[in-house]
């Protein structure tokens, strides 16, 4: 509890040494710290979130990797526990946590810690934590769709994790806790419609032995063809990462094109190709044969509610 109350103390930097022309009268150069600055204890931290969203607030947790060594009322040891509630506390441990939370926020009473306080310990381990997300990620789809196999399972945790690191980067403060969620959080929402942009391998690959038909009736060299079937397939995972906003914007000139061409009637793959070639040409990042590797994708999963809603430009983030 000591450890969980106590404030660390962060050091600023030092004081860059001046130049030639203000040095000090005796030459020497000052290269002292500032003062030291307090930083808020982990409970602390923690109960903030008490007070900033009080009206919303479920539950308060904190996870760790290690066990907690923690006095509890009925004399147990906490250390073979996985989970432990703030009620499970001596009163005395209670009552630290309480007064120590209180002179940190300057309250003007004893800090009340909410019955769902959670101290959890995570089976995740601080190393090789990849390879147990994507266990714990092919286990919910074979949970759900009987099958793990046809999905490209480390596509979607490269995409996840990524997703989680862009929004734990952001900056700034949030007072509506909505807001703050929806900037910082993966909702479930966020994950079915994750999940909703992967096809099993064995669709795509069915749509793709159809469109290496049309290719070759359409008289597309075979050198080609396999260029745009490594495409093809190499698209169907990329396209799932949506912090790729370079690829995702691509997506959305290609996804506009293909709208248009479906409105006219126009369904032969020649003329999907040709299209999209005119009006989006190559560049530095986008291979030609690449960006019509993405207009057949989009061809064929057109109908897919989250193809035909256009990826969003990212909003201004505070600094």
């Amino acid at each position: 509890m000591g450890r969980l109350t106590s404030a660390k103390k962060k050091k600023k930097k030092k004081v860059k040494a001046p130049t030639e022309t203000t040095k000090l009268a005796d030459d020497v150069v000052d290269t002292s710290t500032e003062d030291e600055e307090e930083g808020g204890s982990i409970l602390g931290k923690l109960y903030k979130h008490k007070l900033d969203f009080l009206d919303r607030l479920g539950s308060l947790n904190l996870v760790s990797t290690c066990c907690f060594k923690l006095k509890l009322s009925n004399g147990t040891s906490s250390e073979s526990k996985h989970h432990i509630t703030f009620v499970e506390l001596d009163a005395d441990e209670q009552k630290v946590a309480a007064d120590r939370v209180q002179a940190e926020h300057s309250l003007t009473e004893q800090a009340e810690f909410p019955e769902a306080t959670h101290f959890i310990v995570s089976d995740m381990t601080p190393t090789g934590h990849d390879q147990s997300a994507i266990g714990v990620i092919a286990t919910y789809l074979e949970h759900r769709y009987g099958t793990s196999e046809s999905f490209p399972v480390a596509a979607i945790h490269r995409s996840l994790f990524d997703e989680i690191r862009r929004r734990s980067n952001r900056e700034g403060t949030w007072d509506d806790l909505d807001l703050l969620l929806k900037q910082k959080g993966v909702s479930r929402s966020d994950f079915e419609k994750l999940l909703s942009k992967v096809h099993p391998r064995r669709d795509a690959e069915s749509q793709w032995l159809e469109l290496s038909k049309e290719l070759e009736s359409a008289s597309i060299p075979v050198r080609r063809r396999i260029r745009i079937g490594n495409f093809w397939h190499r698209y169907r995972v990329e396209r799932i990462d949506e912090s790729n906003e370079i690829l995702q914007r691509r997506r959305d000139a290609v996804v506009a094109v293909i709208e248009q061409l479906i409105m006219a009637g126009i369904e032969d793959v020649s003329t999907v190709l040709s299209e999209v070639s005119a009006k989006i040409p190559a560049d530095q990042s986008f291979d030609s044969d690449y960006t019509c590797a993405m207009a057949l994708y989009e061809f064929c999963n057109i109908e897919d509610p989250v193809v035909q809603k256009t990826h969003p430009q990212p909003s201004e983030e505070a600094p």
